[in-house]
């Protein structure tokens, strides 16, 4: 079912996974996956705001902090090996070059340049990419966790490189310290697993020790980054397990408690140079894992709250949580026009409680309110928009009407192709500045294949005998009276749902098993003979099955072909 954004007191914890996909081998990455896969299943809880990231190819709009575990799961399914990774070589040389051989030395000597100068480049890369998420980690609240699942970079230079070997450092240090401003621990997660570093039986000959000697000692190197990360940040390295949600579990469960302690420095600690902190615990036997230390700054340097009315509206479009400030509820659901073809229906209420009404000309009272909705793709490009401006006068009875019932207001997005989207919208009382943001993820279906497809699910009651009800007009704001099946707000009570039906795209006649997972409780099952874009009624009602349970995925099955559907609904009692 979809979720919506979290605001900041609702958030238990706040977890980035760093997929280092610029070191991951192919192997690792499929660790990964499967250890993600199974956080959110079975590790994530209520509460929590997580996010998915690579440090190479990025997952754009997918690439955010959210609840919601369909965003999640797209996110780990795009989560592929990438081929340009530092780990393009073996990590294990059966073979060792003899020293003895001039010409093959050297050969291997510049091999091994060039190698280290791409694998540096590659590690300030991810550098780069998780100073990206600490930096948008730090207008979140409460302490932070960062986990890195990565095959591991070096700091030192293998040819004694000073300038090399000052860059990685360097941006080790700047990344330290703004972890450590914005209250982020990093833990480090070896997504090597347990190595084995002896040649198998299948090597055949004897064993070389140059060989062994060599990858161990590249194996020691690589987790130099990792470790020097988290120890300076407060976390831990997790290494030699194959279990690597083991390893998450530990990293959340050291965020369950911790002492937040501060100090009042001198003046002339607000250089900016480092300073170092140690902290020791008087009683034996007790270690303190702390920040590193930190580099002098001025308060002045912090970044200030928007101001103008743009800035206001970008920054709670582009907040990871959600602004409360104005109660806004949004609703997307996809269905085909045969008109106009494949659209995304958003519904959207606004809540007049917190609304400033201002006194005008013969007893009206009168609201502006502006709105702006987005259609993000995959990618994170803006795939439709729309900004408006709403004035409205309502006189007395209207006024209480608003007062009681809220708004409701309709927008048609037109999508270029299927896929994966996010839907955010912004609403702003002109009057008062404040604000109030929706999101919602839907997966649009590709309609140029021929399958069976089902639009968004409709939930029906019965309805009000108000005219204005029934016949609202496109995209207009409209004020309605009290509705035991309150179409603005999706509310409806358990009594009063009657029907579910849906839309159906593109009936084919390839035939697959029908197969429904046991926990689903089948509602109805109907036989029909349909043409494309024919709306489909359940038989009976479904007043006796609890609205936050209904239809969680929908089947629908034509000459044995079954599609599951999980549309974009909120149900509540």
């Amino acid at each position: 079912m979809p979720t919506r954004q979290l605001d900041s007191k609702e958030v238990r914890r706040t977890i980035a996974f760093i997929v280092d996909d610029l070191g991951l081998s192919f192997k690792s990455t499929e660790f990964v996956r499967e250890t993600l896969r199974k956080f959110v299943a079975e590790q994530m809880q209520e509460g929590d705001f997580v996010a998915i990231i690579r440090t190479g190819n990025g997952l754009g709009m997918l690439e955010q902090f959210t609840s919601d575990k369909r965003i999640l799961y797209s996110a780990i399914e795009r989560l592929i090996w990438n081929p340009l990774s530092r780990d393009m070589m073996p990590s294990f040389e059966d073979n060792a070059v003899d020293a003895s051989d001039d010409d093959a030395f050297q050969k291997q000597a510049t091999l091994d340049a060039f190698d280290e100068f791409r694998e540096t480049n590659f590690s300030t890369g991810t550098l780069g990419a998780i100073s990206f998420v600490v930096q948008s980690l730090r207008t979140l609240p409460g302490r932070k966790s960062v986990i890195l699942l990565s095959d591991g970079f070096r700091i030192n230079s293998q040819n004694d490189d000073a300038n090399t070997t000052n860059q990685l450092i360097q941006a080790m240090q700047d990344l330290v310290e703004q972890a450590n401003r914005s209250s982020v621990v990093v833990y480090s997660i070896d997504a090597k697993g347990l190595q084995p570093f002896m040649p198998g039986a299948d090597v055949g000959g004897r064993a070389n020790p140059g060989a062994i000697t060599k990858a161990l000692d590249t194996a020691q190197e690589a987790l130099e980054g990792p470790v020097y990360l988290a120890k300076q940040t407060g976390g831990f390295m997790v290494t030699n397990t194959n279990d690597l949600n083991i390893g998450i579990q530990e990293a959340i469960y050291d965020q369950q408690s911790y002492y937040l302690i501060g100090f009042d420095p001198e003046d002339e600690k607000f250089d900016r140079k480092f300073h170092s902190i140690k902290i020791k615990a008087n009683r034996p036997g007790l270690t303190v894992r702390t920040r590193s230390g930190f580099f002098g700054s001025n308060e002045s340097e912090e970044p200030s709250e928007p101001k103008t009315r743009g800035e206001q509206i970008l920054s709670a479009l582009m907040s990871p949580l959600g602004k409360r400030d104005l109660p806004l509820r949004m609703t997307p659901y996809f269905f085909n026009s045969s008109k106009l073809g494949p659209l995304v229906r958003t519904l959207f209420y606004f809540d007049c409680s917190k609304l400033t009404f201002k006194d005008g000309p013969n007893g009206q009272k009168q609201l502006n309110l502006e709105i702006a909705a987005f259609a993000f793709d995959e990618k994170g490009a803006t795939s439709d928009m729309t900004a408006n401006r709403i004035n409205l006068s309502f006189n007395e009875s209207q006024y209480q009407q608003v007062l009681a019932n809220g708004l409701a207001y309709r927008r048609d997005f037109t999508l270029k192709k299927p896929g994966a989207y996010q839907f955010r919208a912004v609403l702003r009382d002109s009057e008062s500045g404040l604000t109030g943001s929706a999101s919602q993820f839907i997966q649009v279906p590709d309609l140029s294949k021929k399958r069976l497809a089902m639009s968004g699910l409709v939930l029906t009651a019965p309805a009000a005998t108000d005219e204005k009800i029934r016949k609202p007009a496109p995209r207009e704001v409209t004020h309605q009276h009290p509705n035991p099946a309150d179409c603005r707000q999706r509310l409806m009570s358990e009594d009063s749902l009657k029907q579910a039906g849906f839309n159906m795209a593109r009936p084919s006649t390839t035939r697959q098993p029908i197969r429904r997972p046991a926990s689903l409780r089948l509602l109805f099952r109907r036989r029909f003979s349909a043409t494309a874009n024919q709306f489909i009624n359940s038989p009976h009602t479904l007043s006796n099955s609890p609205p936050a349970q209904i239809l969680k995925s929908s089947t629908m099955s034509a000459n044995c072909v079954s599609t599951i559907c999980r549309p974009a609904i909120t149900c509540s009692t």
